[in-house]
């Protein structure tokens, strides 16, 4: 079968059970399987098949079956397990992914989990080699990363290696970096309890892999959140809630992911905005200052040393309030550094794919074979603001310098207070939250992965989807802390992610109108106005910024009486709020109520002279009530070159004040404007019918009016 007739029979069939047509499902996959002769899935689907049709003749006799919910949900993880299966071995001969490219390698030359951890076992002992041992880890990497479903035997062979104390730190990070992409590729019940195992045994053991752990367990949960989980996965996450720390963790977690899915927003902002500017600063006032008073910027117990005609010098160039920005994104926790190493991922270290998930070492292979002095390494390893995969980007890139500045470097970077790095003030990476630090650094190189590898198109990057864990019905029970939704709520709103705001808004049990007005204004910013008015009016007494978001969404939903009144509503306390006033007279216009229109919009006028909606919206007022004098003097008092819908408008001002001569050059000009589109022109004057007919302009002399621009 090719891929495309792989995806569609997986659309039917997914259809089918999404559907609870199981009998039918399971006729189409078990015809697959045989017409592919695949017996061993055409038996899996009897099977499923047997036990469904047994249920259901205990069912029609009437049987009393209390345990039949539970043997249905059963049979629907087997047919979604079966499917999985089915799917993926049609996939192997034809499909060119790095998966598949991997699972074929691996079928060619099979051999168990348990060969390969022997392997490595006889390798790492004897030391010899480090290569050998790496690639040994890499075999294991492979072997666990492709395996699926994960046998009960490779579990627990995993699992008495993480558990392991000889066990190197890299091969823990590779086992669970892919028990995680294996259950981003499927679902896989042993993979999820393994992952939940994995943590609960480390919890205050060890950080690093209990960090590494859950977010692999929360990524799968996330990436299969449509589907329901096993009763088996579902105790174990229960039997989770009982750790004391399970909702410390959790919460710090679901801040994580939020700050890692806002790397890209983070990147863009530090290298067209934060960056730009400290480069355009940075030659002021180098003139003027050397780079230790720079460099106390970034040190506050250097800050009252500072001479006050540097800072003032420092203050006017906008150097200090970039570096002071750039500085609070980090204690922020904002992923700063995306940008600067997101070009340094094309050593031929990044090639192989398990080395975007090993921790930095001064031992690795390719940190040995460089050019550098172990110290650096050391140096490097220590680093406190750098995940493991930028640490081997810089350690890299560091010996392709020339030597003679690399010894100066090295001077620079010899002080454990003398390196730039070990000064710099970074409260989201310290000692004092481990499991943070921990978090963070796993998830930052995930991110990594799945947005710099060479072929990142073959995988389902689970950042580029919603990481907001409110959204995974098997912890909704954990997120239902109000004290969280806030929280993680508002670090949304505060990036502009509307979406997963609106969505925690709504979660928040009798919310403040505050937190209701910041509900309204994420839903208005997707389109979502009738929800966002519903929102709104939740508040309680309304300020004057919520009665105008309240006119902007009526506004949007064309409900003019509303939008007038509520205009009405805040000028009676602010009668000079220029937008309250021209949104005031924009509805009136809108409800054809020409007089009280043009009587806000002379207000209008008067509050901000030469506005362009506000001459449009006046002129067009005063033309039907039978003014276009009027109208003409203040289109033409406009002080800015005219677009093509205002030309046009002065031309039809023009023509109902007889002025014939000035409406075609009026028209003439809309019509260069259009590109010498005649059609468009016309559309627009269609459009303006209405008004131009409430406004007694005759059709018969428009129509001579446009004619007359054919002649030259």
């Amino acid at each position: 079968m090719t891929q495309n007739q792989i995806s569609d029979f997986e659309r039917r069939a997914r259809s089918l059970i999404s559907e609870r047509r199981l009998l039918d499902a399971i006729a189409l996959m078990r015809s697959t399987a045989r017409y592919e002769l695949m017996l061993h899935l055409e038996d899996c689907a009897d099977t499923i098949a047997d036990h469904y049709r047994f249920m259901l003749q205990y069912m029609a006799r009437g049987a009393d079956d209390p345990g039949r919910p539970q043997m249905y949900a059963s049979i629907l993880d087997d047919a979604n397990t079966l499917l999985d299966s089915l799917v993926r071995e049609l996939s192997i001969p034809t499909a060119s992914t790095l998966y598949f490219n991997t699972l074929r390698t691996q079928l060619r030359a099979p051999q168990t989990l348990d060969n390969l951890i022997a392997t490595w076992h006889s390798l790492s002992s004897s030391a010899l080699i480090p290569k050998q041992v790496e690639q040994a880890e890499a075999d294991i990497f492979y072997a666990v990363w492709t395996a699926m479903p994960l046998s009960q035997r490779n579990a627990d062979s995993l699992s008495l290696l993480v558990i392991d104390p000889d066990t190197s730190d890299s091969l823990r990070a590779l086992v669970l970096s892919a028990l995680t992409l294996g259950l981003l590729e499927y679902f896989d019940v042993r993979r999820l309890i393994l992952l939940a195992d994995i943590y609960d045994t480390n919890v205050g053991m060890s950080d690093t892999v209990a960090a590494q752990a859950l977010a692999g367990l929360l990524l799968g949960l996330l990436r299969h959140r449509s589907r329901r989980l096993p009763i088996a996965v579902s105790e174990r996450i229960d039997r989770l809630r009982t750790l004391p720390e399970w909702h410390t963790h959790l919460r710090t977690a679901f801040i994580e992911l939020a700050r890692t899915a806002d790397t890209d927003r983070v990147t863009r902002t530090v290298s067209t905005d934060i960056i730009p500017g400290i480069a355009r600063a940075v030659g002021d006032a180098a003139k003027d200052l050397d780079i230790d008073s720079l460099q106390s910027l970034m040190d506050p117990d250097e800050a009252d040393s500072i001479n006050p005609e540097w800072q003032d010098r420092l203050d006017k160039s906008g150097l200090a309030d970039a570096l002071h920005r750039l500085n609070d994104m980090q204690q922020q926790g904002a992923d700063v550094f995306m940008g600067a190493f997101s070009h340094l991922k094309n050593f031929p270290f990044f090639r192989d794919m398990p080395n975007w998930f090993i921790p930095f070492s001064a031992a690795n292979s390719w940190v040995m074979d460089s050019p550098l002095p172990v110290q650096l390494a050391q140096t490097v390893e220590n680093l406190p603001l750098l995940c493991a995969n930028d640490k081997y980007s810089f350690f890299l890139s560091l010996s392709q310098i020339p030597e003679a500045n690399r010894e100066a470097l090295m001077q620079q970077m010899g002080g454990a207070t003398g390196s730039p790095f070990a000064t710099m003030d970074m409260p989201s990476i310290t000692t004092s939250e481990p499991m943070r630090n921990a978090l963070s650094a796993c998830l930052r190189d995930l991110y990594r992965f799945f947005c710099l590898f060479s072929r990142k198109d073959e995988f389902r990057n689970p950042f580029a989807d919603s990481v907001n864990l409110a959204a995974v019905p098997a912890l909704a029970a954990d997120i239902a802390d109000p004290e969280l939704l806030r929280l993680v709520a508002e670090f949304y709103f505060s990036v502009e992610n509307w979406h997963d705001a609106a969505l925690l808004f709504a979660l928040i049990p009798q919310p403040d109108g505050t937190i209701a007005e910041k509900h309204g204004y994420a839903l208005a910013k997707q389109g979502r106005h009738a929800d966002a008015i519903r929102a709104y009016n939740s508040a309680g007494e309304p300020s004057s910024w919520s009665l105008t978001r309240l006119a902007i969404s009526h506004q949007a939903l064309g409900q003019w009486q509303e939008c007038a009144d509520i205009c009405r509503r805040i000028l009676s306390a602010e009668p000079e709020r220029f937008g309250a006033v021209l949104r005031l007279g924009r509805s009136l216009f809108r409800l054809g109520r020409y007089a009280e229109a043009s009587e806000q919009l002379f207000r209008a006028e008067y509050l901000r002279p030469g506005h362009p909606e506000v001459a449009r919206l006046l002129a067009w007022s005063l033309l039907v009530l039978g003014r276009p004098a009027d109208a003409l003097h203040r289109l033409q008092a406009l002080s800015e070159p005219l677009d093509a819908p205002m030309a046009l408008l002065l031309g039809h001002a023009c023509l109902l004040a007889d002025d014939t001569a000035a409406a075609i050059a009026a028209y003439r000009t809309a019509l260069s404007l259009m590109q010498g589109d005649m059609d468009a022109l016309r559309g627009a004057v269609d459009a303006d019918r209405q008004l131009l007919t409430a406004a007694r302009l005759s059709a018969d002399t428009l129509a001579q009016a446009l004619d007359a621009l054919s002649l030259q």
